[in-house]
C-alpha cells in the first residue's frame, strides 16, 4: 500500500512542491495540474488568514 507523503517542515512551498511532484510522477494531466495550481492559491490564502487569525488571539 502506497501513503502519501508528508511535509515536516509545515512550509507552504515545501507542500506545493511535494505534492506537485507527486501529481506528476503519478501521470497526471495538464488539466489536474491546472487545478492544483488554482485550488492551491485558494488553499494557501485561507491557511494564511487561519493563521494569522489564530496568531492575534494568542
Amino acid at each position: 500500500m502506497e501513503t502519501f507523503l508528508k511535509n515536516k517542515t509545515g512550509k507552504f512551498k515545501g507542500w506545493k512542491r511535494l505534492i506537485k511532484n507527486y501529481l506528476e510522477s503519478q501521470g497526471a494531466c495538464y488539466d489536474c495540474m491546472m487545478t492544483f495550481e488554482k485550488a492551491w492559491k485558494e488553499y494557501e490564502n485561507c491557511e494564511r488568514k487561519r493563521l494569522n487569525l489564530l496568531l492575534l488571539k494568542e
